[in-house]
């Protein structure tokens, strides 16, 4: 029987704790060590398992054979490269970056170590999605025309005051990246790239304690095609 396979999680936050427990309950994995900056999540992690507060020191430390990267949006390019050059495949929440020129340093620097990125996109997998994939790879439902994708959800107060990241246009990227960015994937899973869009944002609502827009609607072609009416809304 094979070791077990051996995991880092940098950042135990809401998505670090969901990360640690499915290692936790999978039996062909195993979590060596967890990082924070916050001594106070020392407290909340099982006691086989080590607790750091840089990363720095936990890659030199202990050894894992992958890096779980769920630190605020604007540190997974950081945190990915170094797990990455220490010589472990990463698992990165979504979104990968917030640039363009972050993720090609990542896949640089995943193509010059040998290693692997695992870029957080599950709700592709989701079986609704999964049908709809079959029936356009099986040509059920003919040549695609149109498609709509609506999100609308709400994020208030309590969620911004949360964290001093969110909706910092440096830091969070804005709904794109951390509300939608699984719609997005979708998007692309299913019907390919978009090649031209114009729209508007807005932020109605946020603006006394954000940087981003909370609202959004755009019109894009893809590269079949197809047009795309994209609407979202926090």
């Amino acid at each position: 029987m094979p070791d077990k396979i051996r995991f880092f999680i940098v950042g135990y936050g809401n998505i670090g704790r969901r990360h640690a427990e499915h290692i936790l309950h999978n039996p062909d994995t195993t979590l060596v060590s967890i990082c924070d900056i916050n001594n106070a999540y020392l407290s909340h992690i099982p006691e086989e398992v080590s607790f750091f507060t840089s990363l720095e020191q936990m890659l030199e430390e202990t050894e894992a054979d992958v890096l779980c990267v769920c630190t605020p949006n604007y540190l997974h390019e950081q945190h990915t490269i170094a797990g990455l050059d220490a010589g472990m495949h990463t698992v990165v929440e979504k979104p990968m970056a917030i640039s363009v020129e972050e993720c090609s340093r990542m896949i640089a620097t995943a193509e010059k170590t040998g290693k692997t990125i695992f870029a957080v996109k599950q709700n592709r997998y989701n079986p609704p999605v999964q049908e709809v994939k079959k029936l356009m790879i099986n040509n059920e439902l003919g040549e695609i025309y149109m498609m709509q994708v609506n999100c609308f959800w709400n994020r208030g107060d309590i969620y911004y005051a949360g964290s001093n990241w969110r909706g910092k246009k440096d830091k969070d990227g804005g709904c794109l990246f951390t509300q939608f960015s699984h719609f997005v994937d979708i998007l692309y899973y299913l019907n390919g790239p978009v090649i031209s869009a114009i729209g508007r944002t807005w932020n109605y609502a946020h603006r006394h304690n954000t940087e981003v827009e909370d609202t959004g609607s755009f019109v894009m072609k893809a590269a079949n095609n197809a047009i795309i009416n994209f609407n979202f809304t926090t």
